[in-house]
């Protein structure tokens, strides 16, 4: 993991990234503190790159990337964000094959599957686990219910995410051609222990499917998403502008990738932004007044309580005859809906009111180099929460920081490396 940070106004936008970054081999895993994650997207205009989660595309490492994307593009300038965009996805189509040979993608399937299996397998591990604290056995038809409810549960959670784009009709077919014994054999290995009946099987079989079709979510924890945010001005743009995409490994020679974030300034309705990027809990806190998993629990404890009080009063009429007692209860659902909207409403008044507008009042007007001050000091708030907690520290190390405008085009703030790129 890590912490990103991009503040923008109508003069700059500044990128402020951490270094630290989790290796996995092996069984076991080792956090390092020198990994860079903003770079520079052209040579000569001002446009700059961020990056997050995987630090590599399949085996090739992000850095590698842009710098032969750099090369490339030589002094080329398009008059809009998106078009660097296209044209960065357009270089790695173009250079699919060598980039990211037949069997690099295969490496990165048979990870995959090892990955998404292994997650199935865990789920129904710690069900019959659960179940067997109070009996001594689970008959076989009880764990085919439960591998059938594990494997939906994995499902809805591939499916949260969005659909990869630009991939070719029948991709789905060609998957299950091209790497079929593959996945047969990774099903094996992962589900030994579990005796699969056919429908079971198929339906593992397109759950991998699935996977492949589909950019999971970032909160779903695949150890292969990477985060790529693109920031800065197009020849014929006057305000910076910021486009996220998420990237998740080249399958079948296609780069499975889909947008994600955009924001854009303008002189009327958006002046500012700041957006946090990977884990972002202590931008919240700074920005709204509350962390956000401390906000989500206490409406949902609000919404139990307030959904207490209609069964409080049915339980002190045992004589109101059923109708009476449904209808009663259903006004208690849209009260509670009511209520509960009400009061989000007016919590979100008072956050804007006492924490996010001042903030944004002031962040519209700042000069360059104090938006890099913010975002460093942002991106710093995040480390330091991790070094005073139990928490691996996923983030850390120095902080990059970089500034991009019109003007100056893009250039660094502070950069824990001088060597080129």
């Amino acid at each position: 993991m890590t912490a990103e940070v991009a503040i923008l106004n109508s003069d700059a936008v500044a990128l402020a990234a951490d270094s630290a970054a989790t290796l996995s081999g092996a069984g076991s895993s080792k956090i390092v503190s020198s990994v860079s994650k903003i770079f520079p997207l052209s040579d000569m205009r001002p446009v700059g790159v961020m990056v997050y989660g995987g630090a590599s595309l399949d085996s090739v490492p992000w850095e590698s990337l842009f710098k032969q994307y750099r090369d490339c593009l030589g002094d080329a300038a398009f008059d809009a964000l998106e078009a660097y965009c296209d044209d960065f996805l357009a270089f790695l189509r173009k250079r699919c094959d060598i980039l990211f040979p037949e069997e690099a993608q295969s490496v990165y399937v048979e990870m995959v599957l090892d990955w998404l299996l292994s997650d199935v397998r865990d789920g129904i591990d710690s069900t019959v686990a659960a179940a067997l604290e109070s009996r001594s056995a689970v008959s076989a038809p009880e764990i085919a219910e439960i591998v059938d409810s594990v494997i939906s549960a994995v499902n809805d959670r591939i499916m949260a995410g969005r659909p990869a784009r630009d991939l070719p009709v029948g991709f789905a077919a060609e998957v299950r051609k091209r790497y079929g014994s593959v996945t047969g054999e990774a099903i094996a290995r992962a589900m030994g222990a579990h005796s699969l009946n056919p429908g079971l099987r198929e339906r593992l079989e397109e759950l991998v499917v699935t996977y492949f079709a589909m950019i999971p979510d970032p909160d779903t924890g695949s150890p292969f998403l990477a985060g790529v945010v693109f920031a800065g001005f197009g020849e014929g743009e006057a305000f910076p502008r910021v486009r996220e995409y998420h990237f998740d490994g080249v399958v079948g020679g296609h780069i499975r990738y889909c947008g994600a974030q955009s924001i854009d300034i303008d002189a009327a309705a958006t002046q500012v932004a700041l957006v946090p990027f990977a884990q972002k809990e202590m931008v919240s806190l700074f920005m709204e007044g509350v962390d956000p998993r401390y906000h989500e629990v206490m409406l949902q404890l609000i919404s139990n309580l307030l959904g207490g009080y209609p069964d409080a009063l049915l339980a002190g009429l045992p004589d109101l005859p059923a109708p009476m007692r449904n209808a009663i209860a259903e006004r208690g659902d849209h009260a509670r809906e009511a209520a509960m909207a009400t009061l989000s409403e007016m919590l979100e008044g008072v956050r804007d009111k006492l924490y996010t507008d001042p903030v944004v009042s002031v962040l519209r007007l700042l000069p360059k180099q104090e938006l890099a001050a913010v975002a460093e000091a942002l991106v710093n708030l995040q480390s330091f929460k991790r070094r005073v907690s139990w928490d691996q520290e996923t983030v850390g190390g120095p902080v990059d920081v970089a500034i991009i405008s019109k003007a100056d085009g893009f250039s660094w703030v502070k950069r824990k490396t001088a060597r080129p790129g």
